[in-house]
């Protein structure tokens, strides 16, 4: 039986930044080459909880009404421009941007974010929006880290060590079948003992994918350096990075590990992040 994960619209944050533009164009084009459609989101937030004035005010609210609406019209032509052929809702609702998107994932297959924000999704990297979208999100997370042209060309690399959910490596291949393209594994010997991820443990962890996506081709990239360094290394001619999380651990903060956040800060390409249960 298929999953949202599998037929749910492709969802992006939407704030009128040049980012986002990015972002809603690269999404439009995923949303054709999976076959689902295209919901642009915005949050209509006020500046502050701490300023119930700005609550009261209902000239402020229809101007922040009325701001969102713009972004959202011009986001829709940025979408049909990239792809005509995909089908195109907006959804503007008050609120926080982080929980709208976590409403959002519940349908979606994908959730796409550009990296410097306006309006409602101000912060959503460096702050707390981030941690709340990876630890309690329903879809993977793709991330427009990079500038200028989004990479097209070169694999489909994935981050690999023994804590690393299945998840991620799956949707990993998935995205190097629709992209028609290869796919690097990359593990950071750094501390490994025995090697065992080098041998057994890292073929044994890809020999089932392997099998399923027998037209990919994989290269496996074992390296003694940190993982940020490694996967940034391979990013330099990736068109995507797809990195693990830890799950619903009980400190949020956590959820996004250093390497995640190093990644989402210096990648030159788009970034997945993939939690253990998107399965």
């Amino acid at each position: 039986m298929s999953s949202h994960l599998d037929v749910g619209p492709v969802a992006v944050g939407v704030d009128g930044s040049e980012s986002v533009s990015r972002a809603t164009a690269w999404a439009a084009t995923r949303a054709y080459q999976r076959g689902v459609g295209l919901r642009l989101v915005h949050a209509f937030e006020l500046p502050s909880r701490h300023h119930s004035e700005f609550a009261e005010d209902k000239r402020i609210r229809h101007l922040l009404r009325a701001q969102g609406d713009r972004w959202l019209a011009q986001a829709r032509e940025v979408a049909v421009a990239a792809a005509p052929e995909v089908a195109v809702e907006v959804v503007g609702s008050d609120g926080s941007a982080a929980e709208l998107l976590v409403r959002e994932s519940a349908t979606a297959s994908l959730v796409v974010l550009g990296t410097r924000g306006l309006g409602g999704f101000t912060g959503l990297l460096i702050g707390s929006s981030a941690v709340t979208i990876a630890a309690r999100g329903h879809c993977p997370m793709v991330v427009m880290c990079g500038e200028g042209e989004i990479p097209t060309a070169g694999p489909v690399v994935v981050g690999v060590d023994h804590k690393t959910s299945e998840a991620a490596v799956g949707f990993a291949f998935a995205e190097a079948v629709q992209r028609d393209t290869d796919l690097v594994a990359v593990h950071s010997g750094t501390g490994d003992r025995n090697g065992d991820a080098a041998g057994g443990g890292l073929a044994e962890l890809l020999s089932g994918y392997e099998r399923k996506y027998a037209e990919v081709r994989v290269t496996r990239a074992v390296v003694d350096d940190s993982p940020a360094r490694a996967l940034l290394e391979h990013a330099a001619s990736a068109q995507l990075v797809v990195v693990g999380t830890r799950g619903r651990g009980g400190l949020r903060g956590l959820v996004l590990g250093s390497t995640s956040q190093h990644l989402l800060h210096c990648s030159p390409c788009p970034v997945a992040v993939v939690r253990a249960d998107h399965a």
